[in-house]
């Protein structure tokens, strides 16, 4: 189940009842208030922040801001990087995987793609590890065609490429 601060409440009742069905939560964590992040992470099983949601909420130092991040119970947080990848922390380690390198065109809608995807991988129960490589790729791709969501590659694209 994946949601945004942008409704609180919304996010809360979302995450709660997908926590009772064990249905796996994603974050987007886009800026908000810190308040907001206070009530969502407990409730979120992978928040993945974008660089301004992080160090808004919790400095800019990565590896402090994702481990404060990491105290409100998440199994794992993490922080997306455009053109520097993906940084996450899982079981007290902190991970680090380099964008795939490709001509960007357009990266309108890449982090709302990145996100998608990694709900996707983790609702198909890949692991952390390949979920950030076909979130990082499903992004990659997108950055090479001009657009928001007509951009976006389907399941077929990314298999073949």
């Amino acid at each position: 189940m994946l949601a945004d601060p942008r409704w609180p409440d919304g996010a809360v009742a979302l995450f709660t009842r997908a926590r009772e069905q064990g249905i796996p939560t994603v974050l987007d964590g886009d800026v908000a208030d810190a308040d907001i992040f206070e009530r969502l992470l407990p409730l979120t099983d992978h928040a993945i922040f974008s660089e301004p949601g992080l160090s808004g909420f919790a400095g800019p130092d990565i590896g402090a801001a994702l481990e404060k991040a990491a105290s409100f119970g998440s199994r794992m947080v993490a922080v997306t990087r455009g053109s520097k990848g993906v940084a996450w922390r899982e079981d007290g380690v902190v991970h680090d995987l380099p964008a795939p390198s490709v001509r960007a065109i357009d990266t309108t809608a890449a982090g709302d793609v990145f996100h998608g995807a990694y709900a996707f991988a983790i609702g198909a129960h890949f692991e952390i590890r390949d979920s950030m490589a076909f979130a990082s790729a499903a992004a990659a791709f997108k950055c090479t065609r001009a657009g928001g969501r007509a951009a976006i590659p389907t399941l077929d694209e990314l298999r073949s490429s």
